[in-house]
């Protein structure tokens, strides 16, 4: 089957997938461009990993709505950080920088949204392993690893 889609309005496209690895079939749903991607055992029948998708068309089409607009993060942008809301400008130097006035990216402008959301993501791994460090030392517990996952957007978590 090409060009696998679900009807209705609009139509969805979906990106299947098949992985070795996969015992079942999983839903993804990109935050990034809301592509949605079907990943199937590799011998399962194509129609079965179809099937499965219609059955879950409610579950997509909410969480596309709810997706929202796609917002290009570049110069001028706002974007939210630590409950305040920060414009985006170019910056000199190699590091992002975050002050009062701004969070200051460096680099060409097509770089931007790359840059930052590399930033973002270390800023939230320190802080969750600051919070994670304080609760194992309450607990009296220790914890192997850490990670950060986008789970909303597959079906089941």
């Amino acid at each position: 089957m090409s060009d696998p889609h679900l009807l209705g309005d609009p139509p969805i496209p979906l990106l299947l997938r098949r992985s070795a690895q996969a015992k079942r079939i999983s839903l993804r749903i990109s935050q990034l461009d809301g592509r949605v991607t079907l990943t199937m055992p590799k011998r399962l029948a194509e129609r079965e990993a179809l099937d499965f998708a219609r059955s879950k068309e409610a579950w997509i089409r909410k969480h596309l709505e709810a997706r929202g607009e796609d917002v290009m993060v570049g110069i001028g942008a706002e974007v939210p950080l630590g409950g305040k809301n920060y414009r985006v400008q170019a910056g000199t130097g190699r590091r992002v920088e975050i002050t009062a006035d701004g969070i200051f990216v460096p680099g060409p402008a097509a770089r931007v949204g790359a840059r930052l959301s590399a930033h973002l993501k270390e800023i939230a791994r320190d802080r969750l392993a600051g919070a994670s460090d304080d609760y194992a030392a309450r607990l009296g517990r220790s914890y192997a690893r850490l990670s950060l996952r986008d789970t909303r957007s597959r079906w089941g978590s």
